[in-house]
């Protein structure tokens, strides 16, 4: 363990924790104080899933190893969370969900899938289920899950599943939605949509996937347009970063591939990131940069990952001190325009991270194009206590108020972070004091007078 952190405190604080033993009968489960659940309500980092809305609306579905899956929303105009549990047809008594994912196709469909083991049976028998494949929701009634929960199919694994997770391949030109389920067999097992989401992982979808020397445990495909980035890490501590062209043939479409063995242990976080600003444009794909986490070591982002692989990279200070990181992303937390990093430990903290970066000519390891170009330093900005280890980190406006929340799932449930308003209200004046026309086209509209069209302002 390294010496006590010289950073300040979070500038959030803990506004809802939701228990991970609510029901329906339980309406207290909803509270500012944390509470101890049963252990068999425990979920792990997988268990967290985000649902984004056509209209801005979020849910966020938790899922418990013991088979129990919850949704947590702010229905509009609500100050307080609303939580309901989902229930899944098929899911045994004795199933212990591993990992859950969905597609939102629109309004009107929504796709979940879930992966679990029966812990009684020996050997154990795992399954993937597959929820609203053939169910059509009506734009005109509120949204419910009832008609996805019982249209249902499951799907026999002959392997242990890990994370799964989804992206498009091109089939001849169009884009068709697949998902992704690494197993313990080394295998990424791929999921058509027109095929009835059955395992069509003997086609040649991802060829970078292949020859991996161990389990999956991490694994991110970012797309844009037809060309991919994909990022794994596995439980030996092996990384692997691939740029392909999709419109390429088997042969030729991995342009670049990248793989490193100097991370000890199983990874347990992976985030690709970007510092350039998309208000403009958007950012070129080797300016991405890859966050990795492992159950041992430090946290580490190797820079320009498509560009320069994993030849340059800077260590998160600290982030070894509270026991095993579990997870991290990246996202606007300050409002700076620029992204900082999160880290979420089984130590109870949440740590957040700054990388330096600079505009103007570009560095060693920069993108070489003028714009935003990280210099290699980094600073541990402020760190966030919690009661219960963090398995799983979000950050999105799920409270709907504009400003955006950091949520972290725990082994206890889940907890939604909120932004210190006064801090909100001051960089708020700061900058309307930046913008001088602002105010001082307020302040000539506000002595009484009218505009032209007789308006009052």
């Amino acid at each position: 363990m390294m010496s006590t952190m010289s950073v300040r405190q979070s500038p959030f604080h803990e506004a809802y924790f939701i228990s991970s033993s609510f029901t329906s009968a339980s309406a207290a489960g909803i509270s500012h104080q944390h509470c101890e659940s049963d252990a068999q309500q425990q979920t792990n980092i997988y268990g967290l899933l985000p649902l984004a809305f056509p209209g801005g609306s979020t849910k966020l579905l938790v899922a418990t190893v013991r088979g129990q899956v919850t949704c947590v929303e702010f229905q509009s105009g609500s100050l307080r969370p609303s939580v309901s549990p989902i229930h899944f047809s098929y899911l045994p008594a004795d199933a212990e969900i591993v990992s859950i994912d969905a597609l939102v196709k629109d309004v009107e469909r929504v796709v979940v899938g879930i992966t679990f083991v029966k812990r009684d049976s020996e050997p154990k028998e795992a399954f993937f289920n597959l929820y609203g494949v053939n169910t059509r929701l009506s734009q005109d009634s509120p949204f419910s899950w009832e008609k996805i929960t019982e249209d249902w199919n499951a799907l026999d694994l002959k392997f242990t599943p890990f994370q799964l997770t989804h992206t498009e391949i091109l089939v001849g030109e169009k884009l068709e939605t697949v998902f992704l389920l690494p197993g313990d067999d080394f295998v990424v097992h791929v999921y058509r949509e027109t095929l009835g989401f059955s395992d069509d992982s003997s086609e040649p979808w991802f060829p970078e996937l292949r020859g991996v020397p161990s389990s999956i445990t991490k694994l991110e495909v970012f797309r844009r347009d037809y060309q991919r980035v994909t990022a794994l890490g596995c439980q030996s501590g092996y990384l692997k970063c691939s740029l392909v062209d999709m419109t390429r043939s088997e042969e030729t479409c991995v342009l670049k591939s990248f793989c490193s063995e100097v991370v000890d242990g199983p990874i347990t976080c992976l985030h690709l990131f970007t510092c350039e600003s998309s208000s403009v444009h958007a950012p070129e794909l080797d300016s991405y940069h890859l966050l990795v986490g492992s159950a041992i070591e430090l946290g580490v982002v190797f820079l320009n990952i498509i560009r320069l692989g994993f030849s340059h990279s800077v260590s998160l200070p600290h982030s070894s001190a509270h026991d095993s990181i579990m997870c991290g992303l990246s996202g606007d937390l300050n409002w700076d325009g620029r992204p900082e990093l999160l880290l979420g430990t089984y130590g109870k903290e949440i740590l957040a991270y700054e990388l330096d970066t600079h505009g103007g000519s570009s560095t060693a390891v920069g993108t070489g194009n003028g714009t935003c170009t990280c210099t290699g330093g980094v600073e541990c900005l402020w760190r966030h206590s919690l009661a219960h280890p963090v398995l799983a980190l979000w950050h999105g406006d799920i409270t709907r108020d504009g400003l955006g929340e950091v949520v972290a799932l725990s082994t206890r449930g889940l907890h939604i972070l909120q932004h210190d308003l006064s801090e909100a209200c001051a960089v708020l004046t700061s900058r309307l004091e930046e913008k001088p026309f602002l105010t001082d086209a307020s302040s000539s509209m506000g002595d009484g007078k009218k505009d032209t069209e007789g308006t009052r302002w």
